[in-house]
């Protein structure tokens, strides 16, 4: 059995052996969504290999709960997802899925507070004063970037901050001067008084959503000096300027298949091309470069040298040419989560099955990112109508800019 048809499996299995309400024409569409169709007396056969805790399962079972949980609540109607929250309590209990699963899953569901108090039956459960706090175990740099914010609850709270990050990002987080100290992955941990998840930190504050999620903007700066010198590059471009991103690396998947629902081909963003007085920069590093190759010359692209960076570290010419240009607009990758955290307006196109941190209840906005505005496909695997959809809003947006 190949590891996407245990995926697949395994979610079919969870919404018949728990009973939620979600018929076949739901379990179809999960199915349809990762074009595989497996029967259903398979899906209940694996259930029962759930049930007796079968270790073959368990090494997937956050994976899971991360990428295909919380996704189908976006086939579910608001009722059920409330619904089919005591059979997730329920996994909880047993141990099936983890503390932090479970608060993913009540963030999805933006229950009442009294479900909220999940978030701080821990808070801060520590004196941070004079403590010495390592903060580790990141995913993607996305991650690392959405939550590095919460090292500012800490540093506010008294402690001397250590950071551990993904080696790339040490530089970027250089620039935040609520860190006392940055490593990286590769580095020695110092002697600290605690340790402590980069996920966990979200536990670490307040009971209610718009609360958990502390909105210190900006929370990550650009170097001084590399913005003004891209100012200076960027100058004689008097046209409306816009960063775009098509494609993520999927480095930290273990799925790429899955991963891959995230991005679009760059040929699809030709539309953008007939608006006018609108130049648009590449902002897509390693992967899909190139698709450069395969968009008419009519749609241009302006693209940077093989120093960027580079010479001065990964993320460190992107922050800075994103404090240059008027708008981003990207997928979702790390890219959109840079430009939130620098405090910039970005625009980030997002699959039907949507990530978990892009609940189903806010398919427009995110309150991790005042100045991010989402575009979610409104079928799986349809792309045109999101890009229709960012030509006209585009449009309307230079325009005032230009404007004002």
């Amino acid at each position: 059995m190949t590891y996407k048809q245990i995926v697949l499996l395994y979610s079919l299995a969870l919404f018949a052996h728990l009973n939620i309400n979600a018929n076949v024409t739901h379990l179809q569409t999960i199915a349809q969504s990762y074009e595989q169709l497996d029967p259903l007396e398979n899906a209940l056969k694996l259930a029962q290999k759930l049930t007796n805790n079968d270790p073959n399962y368990n090494n997937i079972s956050h994976y899971i709960v991360q990428n295909l949980y919380l996704l189908n609540f976006g086939i579910l109607a608001p009722n059920e997802r409330k619904e089919a929250r005591p059979f997730f309590e329920k996994l909880f209990n047993e141990k099936k899925i983890s503390e932090f699963d479970m608060n993913i899953i009540d963030f999805n569901l933006e229950l009442d507070e009294q479900v909220m108090s999940r978030w701080t039956n821990n808070p801060l459960p520590l004196n941070c004063k004079n403590k010495r706090i390592l903060i580790t175990n990141g995913w993607g740099f996305g991650d690392h970037i959405m939550h590095i914010r919460y090292a500012l609850c800490l540093k506010k709270a008294g402690a001397y901050v250590i950071a551990q990050v993904k080696s790339p990002l040490v530089a970027l987080f250089s620039e935040c001067d609520y860190l006392d100290m940055i490593i990286s992955t590769e580095d020695k941990k110092p002697q600290v008084d605690i340790v402590i998840d980069y996920h966990l930190l979200m536990k670490l504050t307040y009971p209610i959503i718009k609360k958990i999620i502390p909105n210190y903007q900006p929370y990550i700066k650009a170097d001084k000096n590399l913005t003004l010198d891209w100012e200076k590059k960027l100058e004689p471009d008097r046209n409306f300027k816009v960063g775009i991103c098509w494609q993520s690396s999927g480095a930290c998947y273990l799925d790429q298949k899955i991963h891959s629902i995230r991005n679009i081909p760059l040929k699809s963003f030709e539309p953008l091309s007939k608006l006018k007085n609108i130049s648009f920069y590449s902002l897509q590093q390693v992967t899909g470069l190139d698709q450069l190759q395969t968009i008419p010359p009519t749609f241009k692209i302006h693209t940077f040298d093989e120093t960027f960076d580079k010479t001065h570290g990964a993320f460190m010419d992107t922050a800075a040419v994103m404090e240059n240009l008027d708008l981003i607009i990207s997928v979702d990758t790390s890219i959109p989560q840079l430009a939130g955290a620098l405090g910039r307006p970005v625009w980030t196109l997002i699959p039907y099955s949507a990530d978990w941190r892009w609940p189903v209840t806010r398919p427009h906005d995110t309150p991790w990112y005042p100045t991010m505005r989402l575009f979610k496909q409104t079928k799986v695997g349809q792309w045109d109508d999101v890009i229709e959809k960012i030509v006209e809003e585009l449009k309307i947006y230079s325009d005032q800019k230009k404007q004002a």
